[in-house]
């Protein structure tokens, strides 16, 4: 028998799976005081050792320098937040799998407007930019500034290939649009409204979060076994 209609089963889009989560949720966790404060780790970070006992105490030994080197380049970045690239948002938006409190996912299309970047070799974002989120283009830590949050980072999570001032963003808090936040200017007889916010680059954590995944390997994955049996051979 013909059937008549064919009932399709929904697939279920897979959750966006951020690397080193943890990393970058330390990262979301400093305040501007946190961030600018040199010894924020002094006295956390111990000597590696040169034997471990495990492969447990190897892994271990190596995530608070890496969180220390982190905080380190963060912080020269906001000694030279003047010259910092800034990109002018035209239109931000809750992408599809935004879902607050944590996974806060932003659609964001960006215009250039860094002063130091001249014609055809501008600065673009790129995956795993660290940015921060501002009502101003700012010339110092103060106007780090985003609604009434006074400090607001995100991590670039996506690029579009074609047109890479469309990006995906993971903001730290969530993004509140007010009135504010909308210039006026004349278009024509017309006047037109426009964001006045503005995304500032910082730093990237590409190559800290690809160390910090390789400190948290699968349990079952053959990196970790191998880490495992040479640590047996060198004790015994």
């Amino acid at each position: 028998m013909q059937r008549l209609w064919e009932v399709k089963e929904k697939k279920e889009k897979k959750e966006r799976i951020i690397k080193g989560r943890d990393l970058v949720d330390v990262v979301f966790s400093w305040s501007v005081r946190d961030v600018l404060n040199s010894k924020l780790y002094k006295g956390k970070v111990d000597k590696i050792p040169n034997t471990f006992q495990s492969s447990k105490e190897y892994f271990k030994s190596f995530v608070n320098p890496i969180i220390e080197e982190t905080h380190a380049a963060l912080l020269s970045s906001m000694e030279t937040l003047r010259r910092a690239p800034a990109f002018k948002v035209w239109e931000i938006k809750p992408a599809k799998d935004f879902k607050p409190p944590k996974n806060l996912y932003y659609e964001v299309t960006l215009q250039t407007v860094s002063d130091n970047t001249t014609k055809g070799d501008g600065k673009l974002l790129e995956f795993n930019d660290l940015i921060a989120v501002t009502d101003n283009k700012p010339c110092r830590i103060d106007d780090l500034r985003c609604s009434n949050e006074p400090y607001l980072l995100a991590l670039v999570c996506g690029v579009n290939e074609d047109n890479p001032h469309l990006i995906t963003i993971l903001a730290s808090k969530p993004i509140v649009f007010e009135e504010g936040h909308m210039e006026t200017r004349k278009k024509g007889k017309g006047v037109k409204k426009s964001l006045s916010l503005f995304c500032v680059y910082l730093t990237n954590m590409m190559t800290n979060i690809r160390i910090w995944t390789a400190l948290h390997p699968d349990p079952e994955g053959g990196n970790l076994k191998l880490i495992s049996k040479v640590l047996k051979s060198h004790n015994e």
